[in-house]
């Protein structure tokens, strides 16, 4: 699948500038020119970054998160962010008040 034919799904909340980047682990996908990548699950509230290989771009990304619940099971988080990073080196994500895992899509072509 070429990437034309790719569909990014983004929910752009804030720019994710000026934040540290976390440690990342690779898995290989079916194309070898893509890279999944995955960062460190964020402290609540803060942003997560998972970073592409050197060499290499995002193409698209998402999140896993831990949200907060109120009493009841009512859902009292919110994705504040999930989008690229400026530099579309990266993927980054985080939660109102919840732990968050960023999740990158990478490519070399």
């Amino acid at each position: 699948m070429n990437t034309k034919n790719r569909l990014v799904w983004t929910t752009a909340g804030l720019v994710l500038g000026g934040v540290v980047a976390v440690s990342a682990t690779p898995a290989q996908a079916a194309d070898p020119g893509i890279t999944v990548v995955k960062s460190a699950q964020s402290e609540p509230g803060k942003n997560a970054i998972a970073s592409c290989p050197s060499g290499s771009k995002v193409i698209g990304g998402g999140y896993q998160g831990n949200g907060v619940f109120a009493n009841g099971g009512t859902v009292y988080d919110m994705v504040e962010a999930s989008t690229p990073t400026g530099d579309a080196t990266g993927w980054g994500a985080r939660f109102h008040s919840g732990r968050v895992i960023a999740h990158a899509i990478c490519s070399t072509s």
